[in-house]
């Protein structure tokens, strides 16, 4: 089954290992794709969203410098196969025919960004659909006027993420139905209200508070930028309209002030640079360490749009004079919010019990033979494991990264060295 073999890849992903038999899994990758080149559970099955899904993540890790098996896809078929499953009110059915749910969202948006085929018609509506689907209780649901579920919910945060359409969340809501969704007595988390807790929601609903801790962040850093907007217009000149000066000149005066602030850069210690609206977006990548690898090729989309220009300031020691002019607007603009977000992360807190979660994960879930379980006495399968793993590699990593909180709970040589997850896409933020 091709969801058991995603779950497996993602197994060996977060401890660290590899996939030593390569092409097989690509032969039988080919054996089981469609001609709409969208892929079935196994031989002979249905093309299904959540298949195609777990199919384009298995592409994604078999994909090296040797192996082009992305060049596998015929990314035009597949976005029309994914536009025959948009229904008109900006869902996407799992199958055709098929029944309507977040996971056909969340999969159909995902599938699109990896491959790098999210256009407007695909985008169109989907973040108003998923805003309907937050309920009175704040979490999301499978479809309108139905129960919150802690994996529908990371599916529309996690979609709304990768759209950037972020703004309208009632995120006092949805934090009050998160806060207690951890099991006081268990120290795991349930996915609905007045259920039994499960190790897969350590992924499921533990993601959730590192997307929303990202989010503060990046409302605290509108707000700076908004701040330093309005005291820059409040000493800006206003220019006659007799006078009124061409797009064109303006943009001719920048380039010209950009030169001659770099052919000063080695006497000052930052360079100020002002990015018109257009290039005004602050991508971020969703993992728990703050001192991402800038090299990164997992990173994220942008998640929100400045309407005025942003005031940016990059430090001489990360930047020389030619990667000024050579490094891409994306590459920039992440290194602007990392820096922000160091400024602005240590008065944020991830607002659930890491240690609780933890001991649950190591003591309960996992097996004395290896791999994770539902519960005790439950079996061991790979879908728990695969997503009890991936919520422990945001715990450890988290933890590692913010030393000061740990040091008070952990001893950092007793914290597993897992490898750090992408949280929109739960790959690892190697691939």
């Amino acid at each position: 089954n091709l969801s058991q073999l995603n779950n497996v890849r993602k197994n060996y992903s977060s401890l660290g290992q590899l996939v030593d038999r390569k092409k097989n899994v690509f032969y039988y990758l080919n054996k089981i794709k469609n001609k709409n080149d969208g892929f079935g559970g196994g031989l002979n099955q249905y093309t299904h969203i959540t298949t195609t899904y777990a199919a384009i993540c298995v592409f994604i890790y078999l994909n090296d410098d040797e192996n082009d098996f992305l060049g596998f896809i015929d990314k035009k078929k597949l976005h029309s196969y994914i536009l025959q499953l948009k229904c008109k009110d900006g869902s996407f059915r799992l199958h055709k025919d098929g029944e309507i749910d977040m996971r056909g969202t969340y999969c159909a948006i995902s599938v699109c960004s990896m491959c790098h085929i999210l256009t407007k018609s695909i985008k169109k509506n989907v973040a108003k659909y998923i805003l309907s689907c937050q309920n009175y209780e704040g979490g999301f649901t499978s479809e309108k006027f139905q129960e919150s579920h802690g994996g529908y919910t990371y599916c529309a945060l996690a979609t709304l993420c990768i759209l950037g359409e972020i703004k309208k969340v009632n995120l006092n809501k949805l934090m009050l139905w998160l806060i207690n969704r951890q099991g006081n007595l268990e120290g795991a988390f349930t996915g609905r209200t007045n259920k039994l807790v499960d190790a897969c929601y350590s992924f499921w609903i533990g993601s959730i508070f590192f997307i929303i801790n990202e989010i503060y962040i990046l409302k605290k850093l509108f707000k700076q930028s908004e701040s330093k907007q309005k005291s820059i217009n409040k000493n800006a000149k206003t220019i006659d309209n007799d006078n009124y000066a061409k797009s064109d000149e303006f943009k001719a005066f920048e380039i010209n002030n950009l030169k001659e602030n770099t052919q000063n850069f080695e006497e000052n210690k930052n360079l100020n640079i002002y990015t018109s609206p257009k290039s005004a977006k602050l991508p971020i990548t969703f993992h728990t360490n703050n001192n991402n690898n800038e090299n990164n090729h997992n990173s994220m989309p942008p998640l929100g749009t400045k309407e005025k220009n942003t005031h940016i300031i990059y430090d001489k020691l990360n930047m020389g004079i030619k990667d000024l002019y050579k490094t891409p607007t994306e590459y920039k603009e992440n290194l602007f919010f990392k820096k922000c977000q160091k400024e602005l992360a240590g008065n944020t807190n991830i607002l659930f019990n890491m240690n609780y979660l933890k001991l649950y994960l190591l003591l309960c879930s996992q097996s004395n033979k290896g791999g994770m379980k539902d519960k005790p006495k439950e079996k061991v399968d790979y879908y728990h494991t695969c997503y009890a793993l991936s919520g422990l590699a945001l715990v450890e990593n988290y933890l590692l990264t913010h030393k000061q909180y740990s040091e008070d709970t952990y001893k950092v040589e007793n914290i597993n060295k897992l490898n750090k997850i992408h949280i929109l896409y739960n790959i690892t933020v190697q691939k």
